[in-house]
């Protein structure tokens, strides 16, 4: 095995941990906001409308997603305001899209995920033995930007050398091309870059199709076997270390 000199990792479910409680708050907020925001257009426009829409929008972006392909924030919301009515998107000026758009992303930010605690510790294990560090996240519908803030929030951001998000590549895991994209801004080869995630579809498929490593965090069923298994992401440097990695040079640009 070629020396590893980068790790890259899924972001939901893996450093961060969100719960149907907090997703379903998330949408109500949004739903209410969403209703506020548009009756700039409409006054006459209510909850159960949006809702509906809100409801109807997930299979419309469904169509893409199925083909690993996402959607800016500003696409998803187009489709769900025609949804809504075909008058509405016309109406909406800048200003308009503007409120929309923080009506959508924003409540991320008052309901966000739980930090791992296992996800600063080995961050900065990596960190101190010179690894690169890179995030490849799938977004649904809270985008990167958002995210982002989120993981500035808990300290995060700063660890990434890069942060790879689907919204703003116009693809999803398991498209090779976004571990192609990390390999590329990391500076370091496929084969020497280990994917770590909870996805064995998304994260263990699309890494190994990339001709990285791939490590499992949790116990679902792969087709693709990864490289190793973990219960906990605090077992991840336990496996680097059984892996006889050579120390990855310190002189790699950061």
């Amino acid at each position: 095995m070629p020396p590893l000199l980068a790790v890259t990792f899924d972001l939901w479910e893996t450093l961060i941990h969100d719960s149907p409680d907090l997703g379903g708050e998330r949408s109500r907020l949004r739903v209410a906001r969403l209703t506020e925001a548009l009756r700039s257009v409409e006054a006459a426009i209510d909850e159960g409308r949006v809702q509906t829409a809100y409801d109807q929008s997930l299979h419309e972006y469904d169509t893409l997603w199925r083909d690993y392909r996402d959607l800016s924030t500003r696409r998803q919301l187009e489709i769900l305001a025609s949804l809504i009515g075909e008058q509405i998107a016309g109406a909406l000026d800048e200003a308009g899209w503007e409120a929309v758009e923080r009506a959508y992303v924003d409540p991320i930010h008052e309901q966000p995920p739980a930090l791992s605690p296992d996800s600063i510790p080995v961050l900065d294990w990596l960190r101190e033995r010179g690894y690169r560090i890179g995030l490849i996240s799938n977004t649904g519908r809270t985008p990167g930007v958002a995210m982002r803030r989120v993981l500035a929030r808990y300290g995060l951001l700063d660890r990434f050398d890069v942060t790879i998000f689907s919204n703003e590549e116009g693809l999803l895991k398991p498209r090779r091309e976004l571990f192609d994209r990390a390999s590329e801004r990391l500076g370091v080869p496929n084969e020497a870059i280990v994917h770590v995630g909870d996805n064995p579809i998304a994260d263990v498929w699309g890494a190994k199709e990339a001709g990285m490593r791939a490590v499992l965090l949790g116990s679902l069923p792969a087709t693709v076997e990864p490289d190793a298994r973990i219960a906990r992401l605090a077992e991840l440097p336990s496996v680097l270390e059984a892996w006889t990695v050579t120390s990855p040079s310190h002189d790699l640009p950061r």
